[in-house]
């Protein structure tokens, strides 16, 4: 689920989240290798979730 993702990349270590808000590509897409789904987070639900640190 979009959770599960989310709480996946608020654990990275803080080199990788700077890494990925500083070359993108924005929206972030990820896809579900169970069901094929599609995630997409922008940049700025990105800096959300890194500040928050969930």
């Amino acid at each position: 689920s979009r959770g599960q993702y989310e709480t996946y990349l608020a654990q990275l270590d803080e080199a990788e989240q700077d890494d990925i808000l500083a070359h993108g590509p924005f929206p972030l897409e990820l896809v579900c290798l169970n069901c094929n789904t599609h995630y997409h987070f922008s940049e700025d639900a990105l800096k959300t979730l890194f500040e928050r640190g969930e």
